[in-house]
């Protein structure tokens, strides 16, 4: 049985290629913790998850314990923006925004608060796609 909601699976399977073989920052709403995956790959979906694979640059003892190696969102968990998705379960984004990611990679996360405002804050939401400041 297949769990998805066509429309978001379209949006989901359209994003791959984006992504995929590309870096990307994890960045979670209650804590603000800022994870950064040197290479996002197997993304995939299947019956009722969004999953793939992360190389992360934080070791594992260094990141929350159920932020692990493999990925597998809920496809009643997974929304999608320019440039990120959310796991809504855990409240992570996943952001794949080349710029973003740059300023991530050369160690200026400045762009992580603002983010985080905006989308939960009332400048954007979580459940919806809506611009991302920066």
């Amino acid at each position: 049985m297949d769990y998805w909601d066509e429309g978001l699976r379209k949006a989901v399977q359209a994003l791959i290629p984006e992504v995929e073989g590309k870096p990307g920052v994890n960045i979670g709403e209650y804590d603000g913790g800022v994870y950064i995956c040197r290479r996002i790959s197997g993304l995939h979906t299947d019956e009722d998850s969004f999953n793939g694979e992360c190389e992360w640059v934080d070791p594992e003892d260094a990141r929350p314990d159920e932020l692990t190696d493999g990925m597998s969102i809920s496809c009643d968990c997974v929304r999608l923006g320019p440039g990120w998705w959310l796991d809504t379960y855990f409240r992570w984004y996943f952001v794949y925004d080349p710029k973003l990611v740059a300023r991530s990679l050369a160690g200026d996360h400045s762009w992580v608060q603002p983010f985080l405002k905006w989308h939960w804050g009332g400048g954007g939401s979580s459940a919806e796609p809506g611009a991302t400041p920066g």
